[in-house]
């Protein structure tokens, strides 16, 4: 497995990770702190969107989470922090696709 870190210059930086990051890759926190993360999806019916983090190397646990059962197409904001040395994924499923993914260090 391969863990993909982006280079920050700067440790308050806010970073637009749109078209960096890639929804189902895993992704790890090496700040010494966390890592406020936004990420907008826009989902149809059936739109899924989950984020995963802990320490393992393929984090399980889920920590941020939205659907839609909607009629209509829902943009929705997933808000989480990335705790230090900890690992994260993001992915979406039924047509949800991610308008925007901002992280702050």
């Amino acid at each position: 497995m391969t863990v993909n870190n982006p280079s920050f210059s700067s440790p308050s930086l806010q970073t637009s990770m749109l078209g960096v990051h890639i929804s189902g890759l895993v992704y790890q926190n090496f700040r010494r702190t966390p890592r406020y993360c936004q990420v907008s999806i826009s989902a149809p019916t059936g739109g899924i969107c989950e984020v995963k983090s802990d320490s393992n190397a393929v984090p399980t646990l889920r920590i941020a989470y939205a659907d839609n059962a909607n009629l209509l197409e829902v943009t929705s904001v997933l808000t989480f922090l990335v705790l230090p040395g900890y690992y994260y994924s993001l992915t979406n499923s039924g047509g949800a696709t991610i308008v925007s993914w901002i992280e702050l260090n």
